[in-house]
């Protein structure tokens, strides 16, 4: 990201749309690789959607869960 901004990491079942977990919420510095890790364990297998959401932009993608 060209600034810092506060970002937020949530995850949501693809099946219903309800969120699911929040794994990050925070501000982020311009220009620092961020990890963020999501534990499954108390989730079903299936289809998940994350979410990164900034001031900025916000971008999706797919998680497929196995067990």
């Amino acid at each position: 990201l060209p600034e810092g901004t506060f970002a937020t990491v949530a995850v949501f079942s693809a099946a219903t749309g309800q969120k699911v977990a929040t794994v990050f919420s925070d501000h982020i510095n311009a220009g620092e690789e961020y990890t963020a890790t999501i534990d499954g364990n108390e989730l079903p297998a299936g289809v998940y959607i994350y979410r990164i959401s900034t001031e900025l932009a916000a971008y999706l993608g797919k998680i497929v869960l196995v067990k």
